[in-house]
């Protein structure tokens, strides 16, 4: 053990090559594992990501069961961006301790980046209920994804459970305060942007709520400003663009949005954002293009079926699922009769709530609920695409 303990003093104090030859000299059957993470650890902190992700797989390789590598690499790729290796890993983190609140906290982390929300926020209630040190994060993140999924309400729960506990974290307080700025709910909107000014008024996003909070206010040239003075961020720079819209500076508007398309961007907020904006203007090219991007698409429904691209359809089996609001589902449901011209056989998967309305004679189509629809029977389909994706086929269609 003090051999052991010897190679992390050096670790600690940065004595890299010295640590590195103690792993060499101190290598036995009975600790090897140990010996290729102490390495793995060692090349990450020197910056040698290829040789550091191999020695953290090669620890794994000697014992299955030692949690440390695990734990390593799911750091590792969470800071490459890698959050699918991020997600098989932080899996086989939590098969082995099913009941440690730090594993379930770490998938339900890896399942969010991978836009994989519901099942995210099952293993965020896991780490809640099982009462780990990560519970007021876990509280946070399912607020947080709730209000992605627009259940502000759902979301403000269990924020406001998180604030209860710790009144102090300045995200919680910000993402409350951006959630009752959305509900234009003016008394608490104030309430709490009094908490989040007094905790920190340099952090970006109290900056980002405090613009939104004087348009709420209807302090336009306060909000203009802030919005202008960091317009180097794609939320900042996107709401400027909006803002002005909306006061009816559409020059200006259309000014800042050429220089806004030139922004060499991969932030799905950016491309979203483009659609939108394409949209609007009427180029439906582009609009339709970059409408792919929106959160919604992005929720992995129905991983295991390939996305129809615009393939031969002819006698196959295609689901289409709502992905979006209910007004959404009936204004474009009108796209599946174009798709029936193709000879196909469609499953539509819409809310329950709107089953009643859609008439369920027509040839070739059947209608489910999304809510009760059994997975078993997900095997039988040749292709899938969302009720919004349909569209960038057939909008050219009188």
């Amino acid at each position: 053990m003090s051999e052991l303990k010897e190679i992390v003093d050096n670790i600690k104090n940065k004595n890299f090559d010295d640590a590195l030859r103690l792993c060499q000299l101190y290598k036995s059957k009975k600790n090897k594992h140990i010996l290729s993470n102490f390495k793995g650890v060692i090349y990450l902190l020197q910056g040698k990501y290829i040789e550091s992700e191999k020695n953290f797989l090669k620890s794994i390789e000697e014992n299955q069961t030692f949690i440390d590598p695990i734990d390593n690499l799911i750091k590792f790729y969470f800071q490459n961006k890698n959050f699918e290796s991020l997600l098989t890993y932080a899996k086989k983190l939590f098969e082995l301790d099913k009941s440690n609140p730090s594993f379930n906290y770490k998938l339900a982390f890896a399942l969010e980046q991978n836009y994989k929300f519901e099942e995210a926020i099952k293993y965020y209630e896991n780490c809640i209920k099982l009462n780990g040190e990560d519970k007021i994060k876990a509280l946070n993140n399912i607020g947080v994804l709730y209000s992605k999924l627009n259940k502000k309400i759902t979301s403000n729960k269990y924020l406001l459970e998180a604030f209860k506990t710790n009144p102090n974290d300045k995200f919680v307080v910000n993402n409350l305060l951006s959630n009752f700025i959305e509900l234009r709910d003016i008394k608490n909107s104030e309430l709490f942007y009094r908490k989040a000014e007094s905790l920190d008024t340099n952090l970006n996003y109290f900056l980002y709520n405090k613009a939104i909070f004087f348009i709420l206010m209807g302090k336009i040239n306060s909000a203009l400003e802030i919005l202008n003075k960091n317009k180097n961020e794609i939320k900042f720079f996107s709401k400027l663009i909006h803002t002005y819209l909306i006061i009816g500076e559409k020059n200006k508007a259309k000014e800042l949005f050429n220089e806004f398309k030139k922004i060499n961007s991969k932030d799905l907020d950016y491309y979203n954002f483009l659609g939108m904006r394409y949209l609007y203007d009427g180029d439906f090219e582009n609009g339709w293009k970059y409408y792919e991007f929106r959160l919604t698409k992005l929720k992995n429904f129905l991983n295991h079926i390939n996305e129809w691209k615009g393939e031969n359809i002819k006698k196959k089996n295609i689901v289409v699922y709502n992905e979006q609001g209910l007004g959404d589902c009936i204004q474009f449901s009108k796209f599946l009769f174009p798709l029936l011209k193709y000879d196909c056989n469609i499953t539509f998967l819409v809310p329950k709530n709107l089953i009643e309305i859609f008439n369920k004679d027509l040839p070739n189509l059947k209608i489910l609920s999304i809510e009760t629809f059994d997975t078993v029977e997900n095997e039988k389909f040749d292709y899938k695409i969302s009720l919004g994706s349909l569209i960038k086929f057939f909008y050219k269609i009188n």
